[in-house]
């Protein structure tokens, strides 16, 4: 029995080895392993060996395709959710955004003149009233101005419909503006920058302008054996400790992969780690479990 504890967990170490460095090796946005011969098979009985990840990895773009003019940060800078972290060339756009805002004012301008226009109408009409009471002009003439007085109404609602256009598409060129802008998403450091001042920024996910991870917290990426998994849940706690260090620390269990690895008869498992050190991710764990999951799973 004591036989069997000991090979398992190394074997499930080896397993998760090969696992992540293949693993690492297809991801865009994780960072990189060791050398498979530099990672250890396993620290010792019933434990396994972990990498931890960011908690979170950004590979932001910008909307539109453009030649970036500014990059205001570099590789390893803390940034803010909304800051704002690079921007391209956005002049063309401005200036058809103050057109456009001066096309609105301008429209503005008309619904002021079409308004006044209906008030020296509407005088007129009822200049036409009293003169017709006293018959001095005719039902035509009468009707004409109070005709005269509709058509203004209508003058001004139109003007009115035609500002708002221009306000919506003022709007929309402003929008189009604010689009030349790239902000950060989440907390983080900048992990990489793709593209640079003068060359021209695609939205093409495969190759982010920008990276931005968040180390805090980190998590901690393990491959178990299934029999082994089985015996955890969501929540628990369980004991990792760097592998070069003596000092164990605990970690919360956040994640099964909902499809075990029939082939190699693991489970994934996704742990969280406070970080209030600050460390890096891309380092191995030694992921501890109790005596009493380890004797569980031998007894299957």
């Amino acid at each position: 029995m004591m036989r069997n504890r000991l090979i398992r967990p190394m074997a499930a170490g080896l397993v998760a080895a090969m696992v992540w460095a293949g693993g690492i090796a297809c991801g865009a946005e994780q960072p990189a392993a060791a050398p498979l011969s530099a990672i250890p098979a396993s620290p010792g009985p019933n434990s396994f060996v972990g990498i931890t990840y960011p908690s979170e990895s950004r590979g932001l773009n910008f909307n539109i395709p453009g030649v970036v003019s500014k990059v205001l940060v570099k590789e390893g800078d803390h940034v803010k959710a909304g800051d704002l972290i690079a921007q391209e060339d956005d002049s063309v756009d401005a200036a058809e955004l103050l057109a456009k805002r001066a096309e609105a004012v301008a429209e503005k301008l008309q619904v002021d003149a079409a308004r006044a226009d209906w008030e020296n109408k509407k005088v007129e009409a009822a200049r036409n009233e009293a003169m017709f009471a006293k018959r001095v002009v005719g039902k035509s003439e009468l009707e004409k101005a109070r005709l005269d007085v509709v058509i203004g109404e209508i003058r001004i609602r139109l003007a009115a419909k035609q500002t708002e256009q221009k306000e919506l598409e003022a709007k929309t060129q402003e929008a189009k503006t604010v689009q030349r802008k790239l902000y950060s998403t989440i907390d983080g450091i900048v992990q990489k920058i793709n593209v640079h001042e003068g060359e021209l920024a695609t939205n093409d996910p495969k190759t982010p302008c920008i990276t931005v991870v968040l180390n805090e917290p980190l998590y901690v990426e393990v491959e178990l054996p299934t029999a082994t998994a089985k015996n955890l849940q969501l929540k628990q706690k369980i004991a990792i400790r760097y592998t070069d260090e003596q000092a164990w620390q605990s970690a919360e269990i956040v994640y099964f992969d909902p499809v075990a690895n029939s082939g190699a008869d693991t489970q994934h498992v996704r742990l969280q780690l406070a970080n209030a050190d600050h460390k890096r991710s891309g380092y191995h764990m030694e992921v501890k479990l109790g005596e009493k999951v380890a004797a569980a799973a031998d007894s299957r």
